[in-house]
C-alpha cells in the first residue's frame, strides 16, 4: 500500500503539476485575473471582467494550469482513498479501539470527495468562488493538523500518511492562493505578483461569512439543522482540545498526537458543515457538489457514533447518527448540476 500511494504521487508529478508557482512571485504565470481591480475603490465599470467575458481555458498558460491543477485535486482524491483503505486495515488488524479504527479512514473519505469536488471546480472555473476558496483552506489546515500527528508520534510509523498529505496541502494551499487573487482564466493575462492583501480579505471574508450563515436564514433549518448543530460541535471540539494540549503540555507524544488528528477532523467536518449551511440558506443543496459533500459529512457523522457508545457517550452517538441520516437524506436529493 506504501509502494502504492508513492508511485501515485510519483504518476502525478510525470504530469508536470505546476508547483512551482506556489513558492515563485508570478502566480499569474498560469493563470489570468477575473477581478482585477474589483477590490479597489478608483476603477470604470467597463474595466471588471464579468461572467460573459470569462473563458475556462482561454491561452495555452492557463490551460497548463488547468490541467495541472485538476490532474493534482484528483491524484489527491484517489491518495486520500487509498489512504482510508490502509488506514483502517492497519488499525483493524492492531486491534485499536473503534476510534482509533473508524475515525482517521472516515476523514479522509471526506478529503477524497473533496478534493474531487475541487477537481471539477477547477475545470469550470469555479476556485474564484467562496465555498471553494472554504474547501481548499479547510483540507489545507486539516492535513496540516494531521501531518503534525504523523510526525509527533512515536514511533514513527505514518511514513505514507505523512507523505500524503504533505502533496495534499501543496495542492489545496495552490488552490486557495489561486481562488483568493480573484483568478478565473480570461482572456487578460498579466504578469503580476501574488497579492497577500487579498489572501487576507479572503480569509476575514471566510470568517464573517461563517459568523453570517451560522446566525441568520433559521427559516430554512428544516434542511440545515444537521450543519448548522455540526458546524457548532466542531467549534466546541476544537476549543476543547486546544485547551486539553494547554493543560497537558507537549509531554506525551501519544496524547499530542491523538489531540492533534482530533483538530484536523473538526476543522475537516467544521468546514464542510460550513458549505452545505451557507448552500441550505441559497437553496442549493440540491447541487451535484452538496449532494456529494453532504454524503461524505455523512460519513464522517457516522463514523463518530460507535466510538462514542463504546466510549460511554451514549447522547454524543445518538446526536451523531441523527445527524449523519440527516446529512445522508439531502445527499439523496438528484436535480440539476451546480
Amino acid at each position: 500500500m506504501k509502494l502504492l500511494l508513492l508511485a501515485l504521487i510519483a504518476r502525478s508529478n510525470a504530469f508536470h503539476f505546476p508547483i512551482a508557482p506556489l513558492v515563485s512571485t508570478p502566480l499569474a504565470r498560469h493563470c489570468g485575473r477575473a477581478l482585477p481591480r474589483a477590490l479597489h475603490s478608483s476603477f470604470d465599470e467597463e474595466d471588471v471582467v464579468t461572467e460573459a467575458e470569462i473563458v475556462p481555458i482561454a491561452t495555452s498558460d492557463s490551460n497548463a494550469f488547468v490541467v495541472g491543477q485538476s490532474k493534482g485535486y484528483r491524484t489527491c482524491s484517489f491518495l486520500s482513498a487509498a489512504l482510508a483503505v490502509d488506514t483502517y486495515k492497519r488499525r483493524a488488524l492492531l486491534g485499536a479501539s473503534a476510534g482509533n479504527v473508524l475515525l482517521p479512514p472516515a476523514g479522509s473519505i471526506l478529503a477524497a470527495i473533496i478534493f474531487w469536488r475541487l477537481r471539477d471546480a477547477t475545470e469550470n472555473a469555479r476556485l474564484h468562488s467562496e465555498t471553494y476558496k472554504t474547501l481548499n483552506i479547510g483540507i489545507a489546515l486539516y492535513s496540516t493538523f494531521t501531518l503534525a500527528a504523523y510526525l509527533v508520534s512515536f514511533p514513527f510509523l505514518g511514513a505514507s500518511g505523512a507523505a500524503v498529505h504533505v502533496y495534499n496541502i501543496v495542492i489545496a494551499a495552490y488552490g486557495w492562493v489561486v481562488g483568493c487573487q480573484g483568478i478565473n482564466y480570461t482572456a487578460d493575462m498579466s504578469s503580476e505578483k501574488i497579492e497577500p492583501s487579498l489572501l487576507v480579505q479572503s480569509f476575514a471574508s471566510m470568517i464573517k461569512n461563517a459568523a453570517t450563515s451560522m446566525t441568520s436564514n433559521f427559516d430554512k433549518l428544516d434542511k440545515t439543522f444537521p450543519y448548522l448543530i455540526t458546524f457548532l460541535l466542531c467549534q466546541v471540539g476544537v476549543v476543547h482540545d486546544l485547551a486539553m494540549l494547554k493543560a497537558k503540555g507537549l509531554g506525551s507524544s501519544s496524547f499530542v498526537s491523538m489531540k492533534l488528528f482530533s483538530l484536523g477532523r473538526f476543522i475537516i467536518v467544521g468546514k464542510s458543515a460550513l458549505v452545505l449551511k451557507s448552500a441550505g440558506d441559497r437553496g442549493r443543496l440540491q447541487g451535484t457538489t452538496f449532494r456529494a459533500l453532504s454524503a461524505g459529512l455523512a460519513v464522517a457523522l457516522a463514523a463518530t457514533v460507535v466510538p462514542a457508545v463504546e466510549g460511554g457517550k451514549k447522547v454524543v452517538g445518538v446526536v451523531g447518527g441523527v445527524l449523519a441520516v440527516a446529512s445522508a437524506l439531502n445527499a439523496q436529493k438528484k436535480t440539476e448540476d451546480v
